[in-house]
This record gives C-alpha cells, structure tokens and sequence, in this order.
C-alpha cells in the first residue's frame, strides 16, 4: 500500500511538471510573435523621407501564422520638435495586418498650401495596433498609457513661406485733349444767323453800287 502510493504521487508530480512545462512553452511561443523596427525601436532611424512622402520598414517575428496589426501616421506639428503635442493634427495615416516578415507602410506628410513642394512641420508615427490615435483622438500616447504602441518616430519640416499678394498694375489715366464740338445751342443759331445776314446784306451793297455806276 506504501508503495502504491508513492507511484501515485509520483505520477502526479510528473503529470504537473508536464502541465506547467506546456504553460510556458505557450507563453514563450505566444510571446515570440511580435513587430519591431528593423534599426531598434525608438532610435529615429527606421523612417526615411522622399519628397513629400515618408516611408517606414518593420520586421514581424514570430511563429508561422503569427500576424500584427500595425499603422503608419504622419501629423501637422506646430514646431520642428513635435511640440506640443496637444498641438498636432492628424494629417494621413496607414494601416494593415502582416505577417512573418520584412514589411513597408508609406504615407504622405503635411505640405505648405504656399508651396506645395515644400514640407511643413510634421511628425510621423509607427504603432502597434490599427489606430493612428489614442482613444481620445491625440497623438500623445504615453499621456493616454498608451506608450508601448509607439515602435518609431521621426520629426522634421520647414516653416512655411509667406504667400506673396499679387500687385494689380495700375492704368494711367488718358492725356488725349477732347475734341471741341460746335455749338449747338440757342446762342450757336443766333451767331450763325447773324453772320449770314452780313454776309446778305454786303452783297446787296455791292449789287446797288455796281447798279449805280451802269455795269448792270
């Protein structure tokens, strides 16, 4: 009876040791699916800038079928550095479910409505998870608890040119002299009609003189 039992305690002691065993097997299984920056996490070196777009790659590492929902969001900052946070506007942002593997997210960064070559301050975000914000709809995620979602981030721009207002020329004023147009009032007649009565009555004159003298 002594020895029965023994075997009997014995075999309880393995088959928890085997339980226990496959516990951690799953937990460290469990715990090897995971993404990360390919140059480290929170170093600023796994974003690279072309233009007006930013474009980040990410490693997804785990066991087959292990997948992670990852998101790329770039902001409108208020300052070369980020800062405030409170300041920053979500401009674009990408997001998407990977597997095992090499992976790459683009998205386009805040321009100047001046010059739309031109990059304005902007800040762009990596993150664990498929939201570009916290749940209350900011980029400040370690203030929301929040900070184990951000893998990298990269801030950067230039302020802004004032737009130029276009000067309208203006047209001198014409110097042509205006044309002098004849009378035509009641005083215009009254001349007119004057001077055709002199003329009338120096060629009568000159018909009585002639007359007088017998050339008629």
């Amino acid at each position: 009876m002594k020895i029965r039992n023994m075997i009997s305690a014995a075999v309880l002691v393995v088959s928890t040791v085997a339980v226990i065993g496959a516990g951690q097997v799953n937990k460290v299984s469990a715990a090897e699916c995971n993404v990360g920056a390919l140059a480290g996490d929170h170093t600023q070196k796994n974003i690279t800038v072309n233009g007006t777009q930013a474009t980040v790659k990410f490693a997804v590492k785990g066991d087959q079928g292990c997948t992670q929902n990852v998101t790329f969001a770039s902001w409108e900052a208020p300052s070369k550095t980020g800062l405030p946070l409170s300041g920053q506007k979500l401009y674009d942002f990408k997001t998407g479910s990977f597997g095992v593997g090499i992976h790459s997210l683009t998205v386009n960064l805040p321009v100047c409505a001046s010059n739309p070559n031109i990059v304005r301050y902007y800040q762009a975000d990596l993150l664990r998870g498929s939201s570009p914000t916290t749940a209350q709809g900011t980029s400040d995620y370690a203030k929301a608890g929040e900070a184990g979602r951000l893998i990298d981030w990269k801030v950067g721009g230039e302020v802004c040119p004032t737009p130029v207002t276009p000067v309208t020329p203006v047209t001198p004023a014409s110097t042509t002299p205006a044309k002098t147009l004849p009378a035509t009032g009641p005083e215009g007649v009254i001349a007119v009609s004057a001077a055709i009565a002199i003329a009338a009555a120096a060629a009568h004159n000159v018909y009585l003189r002639r007359r007088a003298l017998g050339n008629l």
